[in-house]
C-alpha cells in the first residue's frame, strides 16, 4: 500500500489543530503519518501536542523558530516528509474538516487518472453551509489579474463527480507525489497567498497537470468581508511572481490593478492598506520578502 504523509501547518490555532490531529489519527491506513508544523505559536500549541501525543509514532511535530506563514510551513513539512518512506504528500489546513473518505477519494483518483499528474485537489465546501461549494480548483483571468473559482456557490450535488483539469487547486486539501516534488521543487517561501497557485502552474508547465477531484470533500470556514489590510502586501507582491513566470508580457495587468486598488483605499481613508500594496510591489521588484512581523 502506498505510503501517505499528511502535512499540516498551524499558527495559534491550538484547539482546531488538536481536533484535526484527533481526526487523522483515526485513519486506519497503513504507512500513514502526520507531520504538524507549528509556526512559532504563542498559545501553547506545540506543548499541547507534545503532551498528548509526544510518544505517538504516527505523528511528528516540527517547531519553527519564527512564523513563516503557510508557504514556509508547508515547505518545511514536505522537507520532513521527504525523509520518510512516503509516496504521497497530503497538504491539509488546520481548520479544514475532511470527510471520512476525502483521502481515499484522492488516492482512488491518483490510480484512475490516465497519464502523469502533479496535484489533486479536493472540493472545498463551506463549513457554515456544508452543501455549498467554495471552489473545485480555479484559474486566472490573465487579462484582468484576478483568480477564478470553479463551481463557486454551487451545491455539491450539482457538481459532476469526475476529476477535471484546473489551473490550480487550494492547499486546504491537496495531494501530490514524491517524484513531482523531487523533480520540480515545492512552494516558494512567500509567506501566504499565491504559493499554491504559483506551484500548480509551475508543475503544469512541466507536464504534470493539476486536477480537481470533486468526490473528495473538505469543509472549510468561509471568510466573509474584507481581508485584513496587511494581507494585501502578499497579494500585491506574490501575484507579480505568478505573472512573471507564466505571462511576463502581461505583468502590467496586475501591477496596474493593484496600483488602482491602492488609490481606492487611499481615497477611502485606508492609507495603511494602500501602503501595504505599494510596499508589496516595491519589495517584489527588489527581490525582498517581509514576514508578517516585519510589516
Amino acid at each position: 500500500m502506498a505510503g501517505v504523509s499528511a502535512v499540516i501547518v498551524t499558527y495559534n490555532n491550538k484547539e482546531l489543530v488538536l481536533k484535526q490531529i484527533d481526526r487523522l489519527l483515526k485513519t486506519d491506513r497503513e504507512n500513514f503519518h502526520i507531520i504538524v508544523v507549528d509556526n512559532a505559536s504563542s498559545d501553547g500549541t506545540a506543548e499541547a501536542i507534545e503532551s498528548r501525543w509526544g510518544e505517538n509514532p504516527r505523528l511528528s511535530l516540527v517547531r519553527q523558530e519564527e512564523n513563516r506563514g503557510g508557504a514556509g510551513g508547508f515547505r518545511r513539512g514536505v522537507e520532513e516528509a521527504l525523509k520518510g518512506p512516503f509516496d504521497y504528500f497530503w497538504l491539509l489546513d488546520d481548520d479544514a474538516v475532511p470527510r471520512e473518505d476525502a483521502l481515499d477519494e484522492l488516492l482512488k483518483a491518483a490510480e484512475e487518472i490516465p497519464g502523469p499528474w502533479g496535484a489533486l485537489g479536493s472540493l472545498v465546501a463551506q463549513e457554515e453551509q456544508p452543501e455549498l461549494v467554495t471552489e473545485t480548483g480555479g484559474g486566472i483571468l490573465w487579462l484582468r489579474g484576478k483568480l477564478t473559482a470553479h463551481n463557486q456557490n454551487s451545491l455539491i450535488k450539482d457538481v459532476s463527480p469526475e476529476p477535471f483539469i484546473v489551473g490550480h487547486a487550494a492547499a486546504a486539501s491537496l495531494l501530490t507525489r514524491r517524484d513531482v516534488v523531487e523533480n520540480l521543487g515545492f512552494f516558494e517561501d512567500i509567506f501566504i497567498h499565491f504559493d499554491d497557485v504559483e506551484w500548480c502552474y509551475r508543475i503544469g508547465r512541466a507536464g504534470y497537470p493539476v486536477y480537481s477531484v470533486p468526490r473528495s470533500i473538505v469543509h472549510h470556514p468561509f471568510k466573509k468581508g474584507a481581508a485584513p489590510g496587511w494581507i494585501r502586501y502578499y497579494d500585491a507582491r506574490n501575484i507579480l511572481l505568478v505573472y512573471r513566470r507564466n505571462r511576463p508580457w502581461l505583468m502590467a495587468v496586475p501591477f496596474l490593478r493593484f496600483r488602482l486598488m491602492a488609490l481606492v483605499f487611499f481615497l477611502r481613508g485606508e492609507r495603511q492598506t494602500a501602503h501595504y500594496i505599494l510596499r508589496g510591489q516595491r519589495d517584489y521588484f527588489k527581490g525582498k520578502l517581509r514576514l508578517r512581523s516585519e510589516l
